[in-house]
C-alpha cells in the first residue's frame, strides 16, 4: 500500500470526521503509510495527531503583534511587508512538508475538502473523494466551482449510500462506474460503547423515571437536521401523552441562534419539562442509550452514523422518505419511513410504539441485526483497501 494523503476541512465531532477516524485507525492497524491535511482544528484533532502526521493549511495570522502595535505598523506600511513574507514562508514550509511526505494517493473526506484541494492539485496524484453529502449539503459546504474542478480530478468517487450515488450520477455527471458504495462502522467498538454507556444512567440527571418512553434525536443542530421539525413532533405526541414521554435532541450549543429559538419555542409551548436539549459531548452514548426511539427528523441526511449507532442499540428508527439513504436500512423490518415532512405521519407511529413496547422491541432487535449484517466492519476495510490499490495505480483524470 503507498503512502496516502487524507484531507479533512477540520476535526469536529462529526459524522463524517469520526468515520474518517474509523478508516485511519482501521488502516493503520493494517500498517498503511498515511498523513492528515487538515483545514482548521477541532474536538478530534488529538486522536488524529495520536495516529498519524499532520500537515495544517497555512493560516494568515490574525494580529502579528497586537492589535495597537499591528495599527501603527500599517500606518507606517510595514505590516503589509510582514504579511507578504509570512505567506510565503508559510507556503514554502507547506509545500516542502507536502513533498516530505511522499504522497502517492490523495483522500478527500467530504466536499468541503475540496477547497483544500486547490492547494495540493499540482501533486497530480490520483484522488478519491469521499462524498457524504446529499444537495443541500453540497451547496451549504462546498464552493460550485472549487467543487467542479475537484470532481474533473477525482478518479473514484464513495459514497455512504444508493442514493448518493445516484444524486451524484444525475446531478454533477460523474461516470456510474467509477462510483463505490462504502460505508465503515467499528461495529464492535460501538458496541463496547453502549454497553458502557448504559452503565451511567443519564435519566437520574434529569429526573426522567426509568419507565418512561424516551424519543431522541442527535447531530449537529442546523435547519438540515429537522430540529424544527423535532419540536412540532414532540408537541403532536405529547399532546397525547404529557405524562411519562419525554423528547431529548443531543448537539445543540447553547451559545447558537438556534438553541435560543428553541428554547424559546419550548417555554411558549408549555413544555421545558418535557424537552431537554443536551450540548455536543463526547459521551453522546450516555444520552443515546437511554433513548426508547430514535426519530430522524432531517430533511437531509445521507446514512447518519447515530442512526446507526442507535440501531445497534436495537433503537427502532423512523425517518422521512426521500430524504438520504436511511430508508434503504429502515425499511419495514427495523423502525417505520414516512412521507418526506409528513410530522403527523411520524407521530402516528412514534405514539404506536409508545402503546407497544413490544413491536419497539421487535424493530431494534431487527436494526441491530441489518446493521451488523450489512456493515462487518473487516469486510469494509478489506474494500476499501481494494479500492485504495485499484486507484493508485492510475493516472490522474483530466
Amino acid at each position: 500500500m503507498k503512502t496516502i494523503l487524507f484531507v479533512s476541512h477540520d476535526a469536529n465531532r462529526a459524522g463524517a470526521q469520526i468515520v474518517l477516524l474509523q478508516i485511519m485507525k482501521q488502516l493503520k492497524q493494517r500498517g498503511v503509510s498515511m498523513h492528515l491535511l487538515l483545514g482548521g482544528g477541532g474536538a478530534l484533532e488529538a486522536e488524529f495527531e495520536a495516529l498519524v502526521p499532520i500537515i495544517k493549511l497555512p493560516q494568515t495570522p490574525t494580529y502579528f503583534f497586537g492589535n495597537k502595535v499591528d495599527n501603527v505598523l500599517k500606518f507606517f506600511r510595514i505590516l503589509a511587508f510582514i504579511q507578504k513574507k509570512t505567506a510565503e514562508k508559510q507556503a514554502t514550509d507547506f509545500k516542502r512538508a507536502i513533498a516530505d511526505a511522499q504522497i502517492d494517493l490523495i483522500f478527500l473526506n467530504t466536499v468541503a475538502a475540496s477547497t483544500l484541494f486547490e492547494h495540493i492539485k499540482y501533486l497530480q496524484k490520483p484522488v478519491i473523494l469521499f462524498a457524504h453529502e446529499l444537495a443541500m449539503s453540497v451547496d451549504m459546504y462546498a464552493d460550485a466551482t472549487q467543487f467542479a474542478n475537484t470532481l474533473k480530478c477525482t478518479n473514484r468517487l464513495l459514497v455512504v449510500a444508493q442514493a448518493l450515488a445516484e444524486y451524484y450520477e444525475q446531478k454533477h455527471f460523474f461516470p456510474k462506474e467509477n462510483i463505490s458504495i462504502f460505508t465503515l462502522i467499528d461495529t464492535q467498538e460501538i458496541l463496547i460503547k453502549i454497553e458502557n454507556a448504559r452503565k451511567n444512567n443519564i435519566r437520574a440527571t434529569f429526573g426522567i423515571p426509568s419507565n418512561a418512553v424516551v424519543v431522541g434525536g442527535c447531530g449537529n443542530a442546523e435547519l438540515r437536521k429537522g430540529n424544527d421539525l423535532f419540536l412540532m413532533l414532540a408537541r403532536s405526541v405529547l399532546k397525547k401523552y404529557p405524562h411519562n414521554v419525554y423528547f431529548m435532541w443531543v448537539g445543540l450549543p447553547k451559545n447558537s441562534e438556534i438553541y435560543a429559538i428553541q428554547t424559546f419555542d419550548i417555554e411558549r409551548m408549555g413544555l421545558a419539562d418535557r424537552i431537554i436539549l443536551v450540548e455536543p459531548t463526547p459521551d453522546v452514548f450516555d444520552f443515546t442509550t437511554e433513548f426508547d426511539v430514535f426519530a430522524l427528523t432531517s430533511r437531509e441526511d445521507p446514512y447518519p452514523m447515530v442512526a446507526l449507532e442507535a440501531a445497534l442499540n436495537q433503537t427502532p428508527v423512523v425517518c422521512f422518505e426521500k430524504s438520504g439513504g436511511l430508508p434503504d436500512l429502515v425499511e419495514t423490518d427495523a423502525g417505520a419511513v414516512v412521507p418526506y415532512l409528513d410530522v403527523e405521519a411520524m407521530s402516528a407511529v412514534v405514539q404506536n410504539w409508545i402503546e407497544n413496547p413490544e413491536t419497539r422491541k421487535k424493530l431494534g432487535n431487527k436494526a441491530k441485526e441489518k446493521v451488523i449484517q450489512r456493515h462487518d466492519t473487516q469486510q469494509s476495510v478489506d474494500n476499501l483497501c481494494a479500492i485504495l490499490q485499484s486507484v493508485s495505480g492510475t493516472e490522474k483524470n483530466s
